[in-house]
């Protein structure tokens, strides 16, 4: 298992920078035992949970602005709204 933050850190992306957190003895033990479980590095998982966290995240706002553009009804949203009242 890897813990050398910066070096892997590197090897993953010209653009990635290091960043020390505290993280409570429990969350970390069952992190590693993760890690150990499925061969991964402590921050390959670390950087796998904050991704996962910014795309539960953003999810609300994703699936809500635009929507109209999805249904291929409309070519603006304007144009949706009126199309959607004139079926009541």
């Amino acid at each position: 298992m890897t813990t050398g933050g910066e070096s892997e850190s590197r090897s993953q992306s010209s653009n990635a920078r290091a960043h020390r957190s505290r993280i409570p003895d429990n969350l970390l033990a069952a992190l590693r035992e993760i890690c150990a479980r499925e061969g991964l590095s402590l921050d390959a998982a670390i950087r796998e949970a904050v991704a996962s966290y910014l795309a539960d995240r953003r999810k609300p706002a994703d699936d809500a602005f635009g929507s109209w553009r999805r249904d291929g009804n409309a070519s603006d949203g304007p144009t949706y709204q009126q199309t959607l009242r004139d079926e009541w």
